[in-house]
Parts: structure tokens; sequence; C-alpha cells
């Protein structure tokens, strides 16, 4: 009996250390939060959702960095892809910059808007919330009209857009290749997405990870690589390491070439890569002479494989091979 008194002694005692160490808990938690509101996310669970291929970041210290990273001042105006919970575009936020949110997640909006868009809410006015599709998305409805596409190359033009977003997996390397096709203009585009992506993007001549993505984003953008993180940064957390990165249009004036036709040569350069760059370029129905002559007079190994070539080398073949002057 007396024992039975003690256990029960030390379970009141514990239930009521934890209700009060839950109320100092949540309380930090609203301190810590910054612009948002805690009880839209005490009230209202979020669920990742499979089909966007979503993963929340939630560590604060990551938010800042990656904000920091990506040099956002007051005078910035941010696209931010995919807001999610909330917790980057909070971070954004308290460096005074405004926010145009692009999400798809119709769970996700009424709870991005309780919690910035508030009419009491500080920050109302720098918050602006875009229902759509990211891959789908008019871009010129954002970028006003000194920042299209064709002023890329204009510095002048390109004052303080920047884009911001921890990309889907399922759908990053779309919207990456969609950002130099397009020739979408902003200063700067810092993301996260898994590091074996990064990598392909960041790699080097002669490397396993050198392809097709490198040289599309390659060919419009300068690349800086940034840091990993942990799986643990995440809810739910993912089996992968991430990795946020940035690209930026080149400044300088960049020499013209057939587009469409760099598209194709490169793609059909990787199709099979134990193949010889030779042999795969013949998929492209040029006249053998023809694509003899250019390999002769750019120097390229008849043995050469697609990933030995640079930027440069495939640029200057664009232009032979597709009679661009």
């Amino acid at each position: 009996m007396k024992d039975f008194r003690i256990k029960t002694l030390i379970c009141h005692v514990f239930h009521v250390l934890t209700h009060h160490r839950l109320q100092i808990d949540l309380l930090n938690l609203n301190n810590s939060i910054g612009y948002g509101s805690i009880g839209s996310i005490l009230v209202k669970p979020i669920h990742a959702k499979k089909s966007f291929g979503q993963n929340f970041l939630q560590d604060s210290n990551i938010c800042r960095k990656i904000v920091d990273f990506a040099r956002i001042g007051e005078s910035d105006t941010v696209i931010e892809i995919g807001p999610g919970t909330g917790q980057l575009t909070d971070a954004i936020l308290q460096t005074g910059a405004t926010v145009y949110g692009v999400e798809i997640d119709t769970d996700l909006i009424p709870q991005l808007k309780d919690r910035f868009a508030a009419p009491a809410n500080p920050v109302g006015a720098r918050f602006h919330l875009v229902e759509a599709d990211v891959l789908e998305l008019d871009w010129n409805l954002l970028i006003p009209k000194k920042h299209s596409p064709r002023d890329v190359n204009d510095s002048s033009q390109q004052k303080q857009i920047k884009l911001l977003g921890n990309l889907p997996y399922n759908i990053a390397t779309r919207i990456l290749t969609r950002m130099a096709e397009e020739r979408i203009g902003f200063q700067s585009f810092t993301f996260m997405v898994q590091k074996e992506v990064a990598d392909r993007i960041l790699a080097a001549p002669g490397s396993k990870d050198y392809g097709y993505l490198t040289l599309v984003l390659a060919h419009r953008f300068r690349r800086e690589k940034g840091f990993d993180v942990a799986p643990g940064a995440f809810r739910p957390r993912p089996k992968v390491i991430s990795h946020v990165m940035q690209i930026s249009p080149y400044v300088e004036p960049q020499e013209e070439i057939d587009y469409p036709f760099f598209l194709r040569l490169i793609q059909t350069a990787f199709r099979h890569r134990r193949k010889t760059l030779w042999n795969n370029l013949t998929g492209l129905g040029i006249e053998p002479d023809l694509l003899r002559q250019a390999f002769e007079s750019l120097r390229i190994a008849p043995k050469a494989r697609a990933e030995e070539i640079s930027l440069e080398v495939y640029r200057s073949l664009t232009r032979v091979l597709s009679f661009t002057p």
C-alpha cells in the first residue's frame, strides 16, 4: 500500500511538472516564431503531401542562414517558391523585405494568410500570397516589365528582385530548367534541393555528375555553392541530405546561339553516357563529313565522351552545326 501511494505521488508530481514545462515551451515557441500565430499551428495541424513533394523546413537557424546566404535586405522584393508552413517566409520578412509567396497547396493558403496577411499584422502590407502552380505561373505578373527576360543581361534593369525556395524534390529540376529556358529576369535565385541535384548543377567537366542539367544552367547563370542541410531540419524527415545554393544571371552580355538547337545538341550528347560523343551526335541527322569537320576544327578527340567536353566547346559546336554566325 505504501509503495502504491509513493507511485501515485510521483505520477502527480510528474504531471504537474510536465504541464508547466509544456506551458513554458509553448511560450518560448510563440516568442521565437516571429510574425506568425502559434494558434494557427496548434489548432490546424499540417500534413505534408507526397503529391507535392513536401518536406517542410522547421529549423529557424537554417532559415536565417539561408536568408543571410541570399543576402536579402530591406530594399529587396523576394519571390518565394512554396512558402509551405511559413518558417522561411518569417525569416525573410524579418529583414524588412517584401515577399510574394507562390503556393499551390490550398490547405496551406488559409494558414499563410492568417499568419502573415492579417490586418493587425505589422508585415501584412509586405506579404502577398500568389495562389498558383509555379510550373504554370506567368512570371510577367510578378516581375515588372523592366525586369522582363529581354533585360536579363542588363544589371541596371535588375533592381533587387530575388527568388528563394525550398524546392519540392519531385519538380526541382523542372523549375530550374524553366528558369533557364524562359530567361526569367531576376537578380539571384537561392534554393534548396537534394544534394545529388546540387552536385549535378555544380559539376565540372570530367565528373560523373556533369551532364545536361549542368550545361543548361551554366549557359545562363553563375553558380554558387552554399551549404548542406541535414534531414533533421525538416518535417517529415527526408531520406537524403539537402543543399542550399544560388544561381544568378551573367551580368556581361552573352554571345547569342541557336538555343533550341543547343538544348537538342546537349540532350543528344548525353543520351547514352557509355557511348562516345561522336556516336551520340550521329543521332542528330547531320552529315558525317560536316560533323567530322566540326570535331577537327574544335579539336575534339574522336573517342571523347560527352562529359569531357566543356560548355564553351558545346557552344561552339552549336554555332558550327546550326549554321549560327
